[in-house]
């Protein structure tokens, strides 16, 4: 019995993730929900190329840095994923050193917030072994490279520590002038793997732009906290954000009656459940929207996931068969076991199914629910725009705008343009 099931949930975890070779890769870019292959037959590295490379708008890359190192790594070869976005980091971090010498404190900024994202980028499939101290390293220099490129360029950058049951998480408030006035402020954090180094350079980057104070914060399971404290998700997200808003609420930088607050991938559901019992926000922006990861996943499996909850060994098992075949299921199995703290695949999985945004008919901010025709967990935003049942407007974004992927990744000029005419409109109008 147990052999006759194996086959099939290959089958299954192939379809979901694609990645087992060619053929089957470009099987499934002929669904409706595909992106064509640009740079990378093996779908995950071409997802996170489009990532890294797509900062390049707000200044966290450079196409040729990008393309060159694209070059220099082999389909699906994680191990020169690190060798070779260590070189371009290493190499942009020098030029950013000699200018900062030379005192071109502008060349010297631009240089070191790319070289911040390429080290970011690097260790992404350093998931098998969380202990890995190349993952330490490679957040440490990060997060130092940004700090200093923001700094050489001018930004009013404040590290915080935001005070956080019976420790701290670690945040920037970034203005964007100097001056008396109180300032609509977006608190925003990203979700399953991101940072909030990221997250500052898109949106916070389009936001400071436009006037607004930016508070960026790396929650339990991610970036910082996850790296550096060993916190782990938690599906009561608003015990995360409450604290964020009592900070907040205490600078007199900010002016508490036009707070926004987004999350970004499963911050698009981390956001809408923290919303529902945290009401001292003014607007919700879920980019892109999510009711439940477990749920998209399980939709997906056709109820193979039951086993993770009724033979677990069994389940595991079978995982283990399936993932040296796909690079996106073997990094979000190992990925998720270090973020949320969990030995194998079947705890992962249960965990998983605790987290989703059913109580989002509590939300009472307006709320701008995010989505993509080509969006990774279709049908999910809508699912969660529904429930809601504040002021809401859902936003598709088209294939026509390049801004469809999965958290406008490589579109963040037009996610912004939407985004902000939305979130401006609203913070200028009075309070309902």
């Amino acid at each position: 019995m147990r052999k006759a099931f194996r086959p099939l949930l290959a089958l299954l975890l192939l379809l979901l993730f694609g990645l087992a070779g060619p053929l089957k890769a470009e099987a499934i870019r002929s669904g409706p929900n595909a992106s064509p292959s640009h740079f990378f037959h093996d779908e995950s590295f071409e997802f996170e190329f489009l990532r890294t490379l797509g900062a390049a708008y707000y200044g966290g890359a450079d196409i040729m840095e990008c393309l060159d190192t694209a070059r220099r790594i082999g389909e699906g070869d994680e191990d020169a994923w690190y060798d070779e976005w260590e070189k371009t980091a290493d190499s942009v971090y020098q030029l950013g050193l000699a200018a900062e010498k030379n005192g071109a404190a502008i060349s010297a900024g631009r240089a070191f917030l790319r070289a911040a994202n390429y080290y970011r980028t690097m260790d992404f499939y350093l998931r098998a072994d969380p202990d890995d101290p190349r993952i330490l390293s490679a957040g440490r220099k990060s997060r130092q490279t940004f700090l200093r490129g923001m700094r050489q360029l001018g930004y009013h950058i404040e590290t915080v520590r935001i005070p956080y049951e019976q420790t701290t998480l670690p945040a920037y408030l970034i203005l964007p002038h100097q001056g008396g006035k109180k300032l609509p402020l977006l608190i925003v954090h990203s979700g399953f793997d991101g940072t909030k180094e990221e997250v500052v350079l898109y949106p916070g980057f389009a936001a400071l732009e436009r006037g607004y104070a930016v508070l960026a914060f790396d929650g339990p399971g991610q970036g910082e906290a996850l790296r550096e404290q060993k916190l782990y998700f938690r599906p009561d997200w608003e015990k995360v954000l409450s604290p964020v808003i009592d900070y907040v609420r205490s600078r007199r930088e900010v002016d508490s009656g036009k707070i926004a607050y987004m999350g970004i991938s499963m911050g698009g559901m981390l956001a809408p459940r923290a919303a529902a019992h945290e009401h001292r926000i003014k607007a919700l922006i879920a980019n892109n929207g999510l009711y439940s990861f477990y749920e998209s996943l399980a939709q997906r499996m056709q109820g193979i996931d039951a086993l993770a909850f009724s033979d677990p060994d069994r389940f595991n098992s079978m995982v283990a068969e399936v993932m040296p075949n796909s690079t996106a299921f073997r990094w979000m199995v190992n990925n998720g076991k270090m973020a949320f703290g969990v030995p194998d695949a079947a705890s992962l999985f249960r965990r998983l199914k605790q987290y989703s945004a059913a109580d989002a008919p509590g939300i009472r901010a307006h709320s701008l629910i995010l989505d993509g025709e080509r969006e990774s967990m279709p049908g999910q935003a809508r699912k969660l725009y529904d429930l809601i049942t504040a002021p809401k407007t859902y936003l598709l974004f088209k294939s026509s705008e390049s801004a469809d992927l999965h958290c406008q990744v490589a579109g963040s000029a037009t996610g912004a343009q939407y985004i902000f005419e939305w979130l401006d409109k609203l913070m200028k109008a009075d309070r309902p």
